[in-house]
């Protein structure tokens, strides 16, 4: 998603992120704060986008069950209260991770880190994040792309001609035939049914992160100057960099999205077709046998 320059931005190992990114501010604590921190969690810090305080919030809030959850180990309370919490949650958690970026950033923007080299760390880390879910996305709608595209030309194959639809709706004669399609085709409806949900659930994500990238790339135009030192200039210069390939990576599987659901459209329009085509075949089936056994009636009875 970056170019060679920028990647050497993005590399480095996996890390265990901070219970709080307060953690990473300059600000020095005397006994009173050591105190008041043994006695409760330290406060949020305020977020330099406004929209994306409540999101900041709660995804520290995260961080802090998470490593809770960490020490406790994985018992069966532990496990409800994972519950519990994935219930509460109110915000996307590509906004979260934005959230999270954007705060970094700032950190680094206003000289507030602790450790500037810490907070790139834990930002290659988030990079990293996003472009996971950009690819694995990708690589899900175009994998779900080539298997309808290629269900489609396959159940086209006896209705695009009229020599193959004539042998169709010959083989269609036989009641044997006729129940492995409707069976292939409740299969493939089945299909059709879970790729379109499993794409809605993935546009829903799509459009968060829409959202929270756009309010990330407005955050950033306004932190063009007062970088101090060519080290962050140059880590302003690869975030921005990888926010527009994020934007066009969205776009694109919105675009992506399109195509999709005109392909399973036109497989569930050809599902109703070869079913229409199967009941036709059925009917006529049963009114040849009720003649048949009518005519086998009436020549007893003669």
């Amino acid at each position: 998603m970056a170019n060679q320059h920028e990647k050497k931005f993005k590399r480095g190992r996996g890390y265990t992120p901070p219970l709080s990114p307060s953690l990473h501010s300059s600000r020095r604590e005397g006994p009173r704060d050591r105190g008041r921190a043994s006695a409760s969690a330290p406060p949020v810090p305020r977020h330099p986008v406004l929209s994306m305080q409540a999101a900041f919030e709660e995804s520290i809030c995260d961080l802090q069950v998470e490593a809770l959850n960490s020490e406790a180990g994985s018992s069966a309370s532990g496990s409800r209260k994972r519950q519990q919490r994935d219930k509460e949650r109110k915000h996307h958690r590509l906004l979260k991770l934005v959230s999270q970026i954007a705060f970094g950033i700032h950190l680094l923007h206003d000289r507030l880190a602790k450790s500037d080299s810490e907070v790139v760390r834990i930002l290659r880390s988030h990079v990293k994040d996003m472009d996971g879910f950009i690819s694995k996305t990708t690589r899900d709608f175009d994998l779900a792309k080539s298997d309808i595209s290629q269900r489609l030309k396959h159940l086209r194959i006896p209705l695009d001609s009229e020599p193959a639809s004539v042998a169709f709706d010959g083989m269609l004669e036989s009641r044997e035939f006729r129940l492995q399609i409707l069976e292939g085709n409740e299969n493939v409806e089945y299909v059709v049914e879970r790729t379109m949900g499993a794409m809605k659930e993935a546009l829903k994500d799509v459009a968060e992160g829409l959202a929270a990238v756009d309010d990330l790339a407005k955050y950033l135009l306004g932190l063009k100057e007062g970088w101090k030192g060519s080290n962050l200039v140059r880590v302003y210069a690869a975030i921005t960099f990888n926010v527009e390939q994020w934007f066009r990576g969205l776009v694109s599987l919105q675009t992506k999205s399109i195509g999709l659901k005109e392909e399973l459209e036109q497989l569930k329009g050809v599902l109703g077709e070869i079913e229409r085509r199967t009941g036709i075949a059925s009917r006529k089936n049963k009114a040849c046998g009720v003649h048949d056994i009518s005519g086998r009636m009436m020549t007893n009875v003669s």
